[in-house]
């Protein structure tokens, strides 16, 4: 699995968030028949000494349209799977610290063959010039 820190400006839905995975030899990862899925989560997060606290939540996507939502885009010749998020989630995940437990988190795992692992996963940093 590799640790990548993903960014997202607050109300944007662009540019998209890609990942690309490669072989050994730079080749790019064949990812023909595999279901991607996509969970971001985050921990109750203080808003400010008078606003309280956000609550933990979470939400998923997968590249499956049958079972999922079909939101991942996959390019399995390219080694490459696109989320494409929306202005809502922009607005939804909290700015919170960004770091390991304090803050958002996300998890991208492939099911290919019945076999499912994490290959990529680690911070959301909200990015906006509000508070």
């Amino acid at each position: 699995m590799c640790e990548v820190p993903i960014e997202i400006r607050r109300g944007n839905n662009d540019p998209a968030v890609i990942w690309e995975f490669a072989n050994a030899d730079g080749s790019p990862a064949d990812l023909s028949g595999s279901v991607f899925v996509l969970t971001v989560a985050w921990p109750a997060i203080p808003l400010s000494a008078f606003n309280g606290v956000q609550p933990a939540a979470s939400f998923s996507h997968s590249s499956d349209p049958v079972v999922g939502d079909g939101v991942l885009i996959i390019d399995a010749a390219a080694g490459r799977v696109t989320w494409p998020y929306s202005l809502a989630e922009s607005e939804l995940i909290p700015r919170g610290l960004a770091q390991g437990a304090l803050g958002p988190n996300y998890d991208l795992t492939r099911t290919l063959a019945g076999r499912t692992r994490s290959w990529a996963g680690g911070p959301v940093l909200i990015r906006s010039y509000l508070p």
